[in-house]
């Protein structure tokens, strides 16, 4: 049996011709004697392309890179993990169909854990460092509970490999999830913190702002959902795809990803491109995303179009690709906005545009009731907001990419300070927003 970028979705099959562009890879499996010793050679073989199969599911939906795996011939057990790979020597191949590897020792016990990007000598791309528990039978856990230990650790193994092959690809350099949880140490109101919690992203003034990426497995693991809700709701954000596709494993020059940094340019505004905020100071931080040490890298007024420009010297790492930037106008309220090069380089693969421009509307209106969304037990949620939104309406969408907005019929609660909706597990793979009609 050979896969060849087959793709299953809820019964449909697209085999290697339903997509002409696509690029194949031959993906390649390594493990520890230990690893591979419970199960007969078949079995081992069987179980593993179902792992593959589930991984071209993820890459299926937004990006043009498949798997083809053949359990007859890829699959080798062997104790020379750190041997197979290194880093080759000089600048990688791009394009083309070069293998990919994923190499996994034996972790004793759960759960499965471990993973980082590498590259074998002849230029494949490794997905290395994993220390797995077991090879999972997938079709036995189909039907799990979300809070089914196998499932869970099964679900932690594919995610694991399609992150570090995002890397492969050139996407997520630098690491979405360092800006997960990053601290305002600038020491100057006003402060802003940034969290990202799985559940409730829409609670944090950065990840609010940014859907897209709340399940992307670059920024993390969903856990607690059933197979086929992992891999419905499971997608590249739009920038991780664009840069998947562009296929960049070399970062460098960052001009073939990045608009001019050197020309960062900020607009401060109210309500709208035509009211411009004039003399407002604006500073602007670069804050280390593996230390959270901010250093000011500019201080100034916006001129008579609301504009303030100033060199961002950043790079795809956890030390450069983030700033926080706090503007103060003439009268009103001072406002605090995280940009991360994640946002800049979207700004280039995505719209083609060589200048970065940030935009901040200081309008007090702009900031509006925040919705959090918290699992419940039994596998639902419920969403709260502040009961002072009077003039709010809740709406859902199962789909963020091409969202239909429907009007949530469905009552209320109070507890005085905020409304609570509840949803049952049958409803709860959804996104929701507050709107004011």
């Amino acid at each position: 049996m050979k896969i060849c970028g087959l793709v299953l979705l809820w019964g449909m099959a697209i085999t290697c011709g339903g997509q002409t562009n696509a690029v194949h890879h031959r993906f390649r499996f390594f493990l520890e004697p230990e690893l591979a010793a419970p199960y007969a050679a078949g079995e081992l073989r069987s179980r593993l392309a179902l792992y593959v199969e589930d991984l071209n599911t993820i890459f299926s939906k937004n990006t043009i890179r498949r798997f083809d795996f053949d359990p007859a011939t890829d699959v080798t057990v062997t104790n020379d993990l750190d041997r197979l790979h290194g880093y080759y020597p000089g600048e990688l191949p791009e394009g083309g169909n070069y293998e990919v590897w994923a190499m996994a020792s034996y972790a004793q016990s759960y759960p499965s854990h471990g993973g980082h990007m590498s590259f074998a000598t002849n230029g494949a791309g490794v997905s290395a460092g994993m220390y797995w528990a077991a090879i999972h039978n997938r079709n036995e856990l189909m039907n799990a509970p979300a809070e089914d230990d196998q499932l869970r650790d099964y679900v932690t193994q594919v995610l694991t490999v399609a992150h570090e092959m995002a890397h492969v690809f050139g996407g997520g350099s630098g690491e979405y999830y360092s800006l997960s949880v990053m601290s305002d140490t600038t020491g100057v109101a006003p402060v802003q913190n940034v969290q990202f919690v799985p559940w409730e992203p829409v609670a944090d003034p950065y990840w609010s702002q940014h859907p897209d990426y709340w399940t992307d497995p670059l920024l993390t693991f969903t856990f607690y959902l059933t197979h086929a809700e992992t891999l419905t709701r499971v997608r590249f954000a739009h920038v991780s795809s664009a840069m998947i596709n562009a296929g960049f494993r070399n970062v460098f020059p960052l001009s073939r990803h990045l608009p001019n940094l050197a020309a960062t340019r900020v607009w401060l505004f109210s309500d709208g491109p035509e009211n411009p905020i004039v003399n407002a100071m604006v500073r602007v931080w670069l804050v280390s995303q593996r230390t959270d040490i901010a250093r000011e890298i500019f201080s100034g007024t916006s001129d008579a179009s609301g504009r303030v420009q100033f060199g961002w010297e950043g790079e795809p790492n956890n030390d450069a690709n983030t700033i926080l930037i706090k503007a103060y106008p003439p009268s009103g309220e001072a406002k605090a906005r995280w940009y991360s090069l994640y946002e800049a380089q979207e700004q280039k693969v995505l719209f083609g545009r060589e200048e970065l421009n940030i935009y901040m509307n200081m309008a007090a209106t702009n900031l509006g009731p925040v919705a959090s969304v918290k699992r419940t037990a039994g596998g639902g949620v419920q969403v709260e907001w502040p009961s002072r939104a009077v003039d709010y309406v809740l709406e859902q969408t199962t789909d963020l990419k091409l969202p239909d907005w429907q009007f949530v019929d469905r009552a209320a609660e109070t507890n005085g300070s905020r409304y609570v909706v509840r949803f049952p597990a049958s409803e709860a793979d959804r996104f929701f927003r507050l709107r004011k009609p």
